[in-house]
């Protein structure tokens, strides 16, 4: 039994010996492996940081553009469609900013027919004023023309009154001058009437007698 036992320890010796070997150089080796590999988790570390900081940084790069642009007056630019089909906060930003220039766009277009219509009507309300000057001008004139002509009618009917105050006056003078003509006929005619014939019908008279 300790024969086998010796023959088996000796038998297995060598080959723990082997393993102790290659675990030594194993271990040997091992900071080497842990180096590498951190060397190379490093790197990809590196490239994933950068892939995704490009793929947010991008996107976000582009909206600060857009609104920018927007800021500037420019509302007829569209967020590109690869930043509209992403399902992340990239895409519900790019989403927003895009719902948002459209609607500046409909009320832009919205003011411009309300700036349109107002023209339109100041343009009315013009030509109305000019028409609403106008006849008040024209007003203004027939009025002055009325206003003249009832003065020049006061000064006629004025003048009529004097004029026919004169004529009264005249008529009242020839009343007078006839009465004392007629008064003066009557004495006249008493006085003949008292005296008899006259001188002429006494002549006459004369001359015709020695005729018969």
């Amino acid at each position: 039994m300790d024969k086998a036992l010796k023959s088996y320890l000796n038998w297995e010796r060598p080959r723990l010996a082997d393993a102790e070997q290659r675990v030594s150089n194993v271990a040997q080796r091992m900071p080497l492996i842990v180096a590498v590999l951190a060397v190379v988790a490093l790197v990809m570390g590196l490239f994933l940081g950068v892939v995704v900081t490009r793929s947010i940084t991008g996107p976000l790069a582009a909206a600060v553009a857009h609104v920018e642009a927007v800021a500037a007056g420019d509302i007829s630019r569209s967020v590109p469609g690869e930043y509209l089909e992403r399902g992340d906060e990239i895409g519900l930003l790019s989403k927003a900013i895009q719902r948002m220039g459209a609607s500046l766009r409909d009320l832009t277009k919205q003011i411009n027919g309300g700036i349109q219509a107002l023209q339109s009507s100041s343009a009315q309300l013009s030509s109305h004023s000019s028409q609403m000057s106008g006849g008040s001008r024209e007003a203004s004139e027939k009025s002055n023309a009325v206003v003249s002509a009832a003065e020049q009618m006061t000064a006629n009917v004025i003048s009529v009154a004097a004029g026919m105050e004169q004529t009264s006056a005249n008529l009242k003078m020839v009343t007078s001058c006839t009465e004392q003509m007629m008064t003066r006929s009557a004495r006249s005619r008493g006085t003949r009437k008292r005296h008899g014939a006259s001188p002429r019908r006494r002549r006459a008279r004369r001359r015709g007698s020695p005729n018969r």
